[in-house]
């Protein structure tokens, strides 16, 4: 028989990678595969990511990862998928869910004036006890008064608003809810009531309708998946959480009394609180 086995999928700021667990959650040999793309930057501050980059990148990620399962002659079973993603990025989509901007990414500077302009007209500590965000250029609020300054026609071109794991996890599974951790880290999401909050929504100049539902409940595969990856397709595919949580989560840092450092394209040191 077949042993259970989970696909980890990580999405970062510089690649993506992929590998099979087992129950006990430890790394299966010879399943790991990696793809690295370019942060697109420039003098202004930009940092952005290719879409149709990144989720080139994904697939070839899945199709090595897949063939080793197939290498493994029925060894093991793809019960789900989980997936972790760079978290405080947003991309803006059509009616027919195609980017028409790039991943704006967490490390886009060029909001700063907005967050600027924000904290002298609202009350950053209340916004702050709200949402656990700061009025920072990470944040959507900002990053979305910004776009509408510098690009109204293209800001109102915007059917939808997302993460980038929404769009590229729903290209693949059809699940494009916005899990709670990814929720958290936009600056829009109220913790008291577990949804997007009315008073951050009026900040940025968005409606709740312009976004994803939030959701953490797992779907089946799409049909591109049964298609392409048919050893994937009996999984249910869950989307994606916040790196910072999946990196306190998966070093044991989960209680307040012990810190997670993390490094990779940046630096962060994560305490979980009471």
């Amino acid at each position: 028989m077949a042993r259970r086995a989970v696909l980890g999928v990580d999405i970062g700021t510089s690649s993506v990678r992929s590998a099979l667990f087992n129950a006990r959650g430890i790394r299966i040999a010879g399943t790991l595969a990696q793809r690295q793309y370019p942060l697109i930057t420039d003098h202004d501050g930009r940092a952005e990511l290719s879409p149709n980059g990144v989720l080139r990148a994904l697939r070839a990620c899945l199709d090595d990862t897949h063939a080793s399962v197939e290498s493994a002659k029925g060894k093991w079973s793809i019960e789900a998928v989980g997936t972790s993603c760079f978290w405080h990025s947003l991309v803006g989509l059509n009616e027919r869910g195609k980017p028409l901007t790039a991943f704006i990414t967490w490390a886009d500077g060029r909001p700063g004036q907005s967050a600027r302009t924000l904290r002298a007209r609202a009350d950053e500590t209340a916004y702050h006890q709200l949402t656990g965000c700061m009025m920072h250029a990470s944040f959507w609020p900002a990053r979305l008064r910004w776009l509408r300054k510098n690009s109204p026609r293209l800001f109102s071109q915007v059917a939808q608003w997302v993460s980038p794991s929404e769009w590229l996890i729903g290209n693949l599974s059809g699940n494009r809810n916005c899990a709670h951790s990814m929720a958290s880290a936009t600056g829009l999401y109220d913790f008291r009531t577990r949804a997007w909050s009315d008073h951050a929504l009026s900040l940025a100049g968005l409606r709740s309708s312009q976004l994803p539902a939030i959701g953490d409940a797992g779907q089946p595969a799409g049909r591109s998946v049964h298609k392409r990856w048919p050893l994937f397709g009996g999984a249910v595919w869950y989307p994606a959480i916040g790196d910072g949580a999946a990196g306190n989560l998966g070093s044991g840092a989960t209680t307040d009394d012990t810190l997670a450092l993390n490094y990779g394209t940046s630096a962060a040191l994560r305490l979980v609180g009471k």
